[in-house]
């Protein structure tokens, strides 16, 4: 079984800037956001095409809206083939 793991800091590049949490964006810290917007392509537009079995976000900062596990991102999310990883989560390969 095939398995990617990619970084799910930050869900949008503006998202600690929205919150008025710091003046940076996801891209300025080093993380590419999941989300595609205002001119930044998302991590999960460039994965969509990749052929693997499982596709896995970790390392969720606690600003991202995929750590509610029924948030409509979440859903849009999951929706869309990606899984989201947990505290815990065992993953046999």
């Amino acid at each position: 079984m095939d398995c990617l793991f990619f970084d799910g800091t930050f869900y949008r590049n503006n998202e600690l800037i929205e919150l008025g949490a710091l003046s940076k964006t996801s891209l300025e810290l080093g993380h590419i956001p999941i989300r595609s917007d205002d001119g930044v392509v998302g991590s999960m537009d460039i994965l969509k095409g990749i052929k693997v079995c499982r596709k896995i976000y970790t390392h969720l900062n606690n600003t991202n809206p995929l750590v509610v596990s029924n948030s409509p991102e979440r859903l849009e999310v999951e929706k869309d083939g990606f899984e989201v990883a947990e505290d815990g989560m065992k993953i046999f390969l």
